[in-house]
């Protein structure tokens, strides 16, 4: 009988040990998780253009260099309007809040995505200063198409009022 408890014994310290470290090894490996701040989703795979405008080295170089300074900035917006929007997640979660105080947040929001978009627009005519006639042609051509990629594929089936910009649904009479 002696042996038959120390046997049970023996068993239960290995289940709870095995217990315990997988506990741990989750709790380890979703805390990280956790932890992460909000950043905005991925934007979708944009498709590979096999010619672009063709360019000279000098255009190339400073092209690049634009394009760097450009992106760099753009991160540093998104990370900002992340930030915001974890605020105004934070917010909602909490069991009090105004809505004066939702609206600033949402304010703050558009304005950087206004900042954004100001910001695309002059990095758009930095690089038309760089560019001929044709180069500049073909470039519009492949951002018509790249930026016509992204409205259709975002929601596939999602029909667009191209007069105001709001899905069919939202309009009236659903024309």
């Amino acid at each position: 009988m002696n042996k038959w408890i120390i046997a049970l014994l023996i068993f239960s310290l290995a289940v709870n040990v095995a217990v315990v470290g997988t506990l741990v090894y989750y709790w380890t490996q979703t805390k990280g998780a956790q932890t992460a701040r909000f950043s905005p989703p991925p934007l979708p795979e944009r498709p590979r253009f096999k010619r672009g405008p063709n360019l000279s080295p000098e255009q190339r170089q400073k092209i690049r260099q634009l394009r760097q300074e450009y992106f760099a900035t753009v991160r540093e917006i998104r990370r900002t309007i992340g930030t915001y929007h974890e605020e105004l997640m934070d917010m909602l979660a909490s069991d009090s809040f105004s809505r004066d105080s939702l609206q600033v947040v949402v304010e703050k929001i558009a304005r950087k995505q206004m900042e954004l978009e100001q910001l695309t627009v002059a990095h758009l005519l930095d690089l038309r200063k760089n560019m001929d006639r044709e180069q500049w042609q073909q470039f519009v051509k492949r951002l018509r198409r790249e930026k016509s990629f992204f409205l259709d594929k975002r929601r596939p089936g999602r029909k667009i009022n191209r007069d105001n910009m709001k899905p069919l649904y939202l309009n009236k009479g659903g024309k």
